[in-house]
């Protein structure tokens, strides 16, 4: 592909995440978005040959955003252990007023739809969650949290809190930020963790 054709896939992509983040995967269709691109409909198919091709791409996009903005950078300025996983937690909770998670509401699109879409964010969501679990291993072996901790339970958990306060947030607004960094201490505490080391950077 030409530098010209990146581009335009790029500039292409950019716009479809912007609108998804507002009216969803199934809100997204080919026709707005190539007049909204000042592109024509063929010059669009060009690029992503279906409505689902250009999904799977925008979710792809949304996820190596994710990675690049709340993962690499927690784990590469933040020591081993609840620093990191606190600076994880963080990054992803002041992810809510940029227009939500793209990936909690596209699993509600499709958590009963079969196919493609619902395989990749199935995907994401485990692939998350390991990462988290990986986070929560090391402080155990730092000694942090409790030997006897199941890491893939309490990952589940941060998981569904976050899911809460994303909920929360949509409908409530900033309020909710409190009561989910209440209760991910009030989970880590449960586990060993001591309350002088939660602390939020």
């Amino acid at each position: 592909m030409s530098i010209k054709g990146v581009e335009t896939r790029t500039r292409i992509l950019r716009e479809a995440l912007g609108q998804v983040s507002k009216i969803g995967f199934e809100g997204l269709t080919l026709g707005p978005l190539a007049d909204q691109l000042g592109l024509s409909k063929s010059g669009l198919f060009a690029h992503f040959g279906s409505r689902e091709e250009l999904q799977l791409a925008v979710l792809q996009l949304a996820a190596e955003d994710f990675r690049r903005e709340v993962l690499e950078p927690a784990v590469h300025q933040s020591p081993r252990g609840l620093r990191r996983l606190l600076a994880i937690l963080k990054r992803w909770f002041n992810r809510y007023p940029e227009g939500g998670c793209v990936f909690l509401a596209g699993s509600a699109e499709y958590d009963d739809r079969p196919g493609a879409m619902r395989d990749a964010l199935a995907d994401f969501h485990l692939q998350w969650r390991s990462a988290l679990a990986t986070a929560l291993r090391q402080c155990q072996q730092l000694g942090e949290l409790e030997p006897e901790v199941d890491v893939d339970q309490v990952a589940f958990e941060l998981f569904a809190i976050a899911a809460g306060g994303h909920h929360d947030y949509r409908l409530y607004g900033k309020q909710a930020g409190g009561r989910v960094k209440a209760a991910v201490e009030r989970l880590l505490r449960s586990c060993g963790a001591a309350p002088e080391k939660l602390i939020w950077k």
